[in-house]
C-alpha cells in the first residue's frame, strides 16, 4: 500500500462515523517501514481530531445533556463508543509500542478532563448526586 493510499484511508476515517468493517481493514494492513515514520504523526493528528470532534459535541450540548437524562445517557454512551473505537484504532500496525502508549495517554488525559467537567457540572445542577453517579457509571474503563 502506498503512502498516498494510507493518507486516503486515514482521511476516510477522519470524515466518517464508526465503521467496524473499515477498522478491521485498517488493523489488518501492514505498514511500510519506508513511510511509517511519516504516517505516525498523521495518524496521531487523526486520533486527536476525532477525539476533539466528540469532545466538542459533548461541550456544545451541555445544557441539553443536563435537561434530559435520556439524552445524557445517549451522549455518554455515544462518547464512550467513540473513545473505545479510537483506542481500538491504536492497534494499527504502523504504530510501535511507545507511540501507542503516548497516543493512549493523550486520549486518556482528554477524556478524563471531559468526565471531570461533566461531573462538576452535574454536581452544580443536582445536589443529590444522581447525575454525577450516572456520569461515573458511564466512564471509560482504562486497562
Amino acid at each position: 500500500m502506498s503512502y498516498a493510499d494510507w493518507l486516503d484511508l486515514l482521511e476516510k476515517f477522519n470524515n466518517t462515523n464508526l465503521d467496524n468493517e473499515s477498522l478491521e481493514k485498517l488493523l489488518s494492513l501492514d505498514g511500510n517501514p519506508a513511510f511509517n515514520e511519516r504516517l505516525v504523526p498523521v495518524f496521531g493528528e487523526l486520533i486527536g481530531a476525532r477525539l476533539q470532534l466528540s469532545t466538542n459535541k459533548i461541550i456544545d450540548e451541555l445544557n441539553n445533556i443536563f435537561d434530559d437524562q435520556n439524552y445524557m445517557d445517549f451522549m455518554l454512551v455515544s462518547f464512550k463508543k467513540e473513545v473505545n473505537y479510537l483506542i481500538k484504532m491504536l492497534d494499527v500496525k504502523i504504530l510501535d509500542q511507545p507511540d501507542r502508549i503516548a497516543l493512549k495517554a493523550q486520549i486518556k488525559e482528554k477524556v478524563d478532563k471531559i468526565y471531570e467537567l461533566l461531573d462538576k457540572k452535574a454536581l452544580e445542577i443536582d445536589y443529590t448526586g444522581v447525575l454525577s453517579m450516572l456520569i461515573k457509571s458511564n466512564g471509560i474503563k482504562w486497562s
